[in-house]
């Protein structure tokens, strides 16, 4: 009878899965790891666990219609030693399953100039027209931009900026790392922040406690290219997503986090 029972709840979940309007993760093989050295089990009582650092997505993968609301859902506590941080959310992802890097399409409106001079691979130093209205410290820069921001997503992005001074005629920009392609003078630039490597919607680096935590996040729509990381929408140019969980976030071995009842679901309006 258990075996028939076991059966009966794996198939069920199997169908939700196949709906392709939820997620609903029912056993080890539907999360894949991303990184970290910890590891993922589940027992009998259908309660996961993560011992030590380790973040993992969702295996399946949820298409994403603006017009809809989603809803993400999942219970977590600590179960270890050292304290357990949390962020769970989603990854984004664009029409071909690619990830979506918030750098590329995070624009600064009002930041645009020219490279003053050529730029080669390699190099770490920038030299631009003018920086005069740029408006944060790090960021990167972003090539062949356009004004009315149609370049977005924009893949043509330096390493993140070290500083920018004014050296008489133009501006220095410093790189952390070298440049990887090369620009001519006169390409048109824009600096670009960058707003965290995921969605972190329903919570993000929360300490957790010895109880179980309900945490959720509903999110209607994909942010606007304007507002592209708008809060409680979908990054812009997102047309998939999956779950994400970072547990036990730089966290030690002794470390252990719980979670149980994961669910995304598209909910009807």
């Amino acid at each position: 009878m258990k075996f028939l029972l076991s059966a009966i709840a794996a198939s069920a979940a199997a169908l939700v899965m196949a709906a392709g309007t939820s997620i609903v993760p029912a056993q080890v093989s539907d999360f894949q790891k991303i990184n970290g050295k910890g590891e993922l089990t589940l027992n009998a009582d259908k309660v996961f666990e993560i011992k030590g650092y380790a973040n993992y997505r969702s295996a399946a993968t949820l298409a994403i219609d603006p017009n809809k609301t989603y809803k993400l859902t999942g219970e977590f506590m600590a179960n270890g030693k050292s304290p357990s941080v949390l962020y769970f959310g989603f990854i984004a992802l664009n029409d071909k399953k690619q990830s979506i890097y918030s750098e590329q399409i995070f624009a600064v409106p009002g930041t645009e100039t020219v490279l003053a001079e050529d730029v080669k691979a390699g190099d770490k130093e920038i030299k631009l027209k003018d920086c005069s209205k740029w408006k944060f410290k790090g960021g990167h820069v972003a090539f062949n931009v356009k004004a009315d921001l149609s370049d977005l997503p924009n893949k043509n992005i330096s390493p993140s900026i070290k500083s920018y001074v004014k050296t008489g005629d133009v501006y220095t920009v410093t790189l952390a790392s070298p440049i990887r392609k090369a620009y001519a003078k006169g390409t048109a630039v824009r600096q670009h922040r960058a707003a965290g490597t995921y969605l972190y919607s329903a919570t993000a680096s929360r300490k957790l406690t010895n109880q179980w935590q309900t945490f959720s996040a509903t999110v209607n729509g994909v942010s606007p290219k304007e507002n592209p990381v708008a809060s409680k929408k979908f990054w812009y140019t997102t047309k998939n997503v999956k779950i994400l969980i970072l547990g036990n976030h730089l966290g030690k071995a002794d470390a252990s986090l719980l979670f149980k009842n994961i669910k995304l679901e598209e909910l009807t309006r």
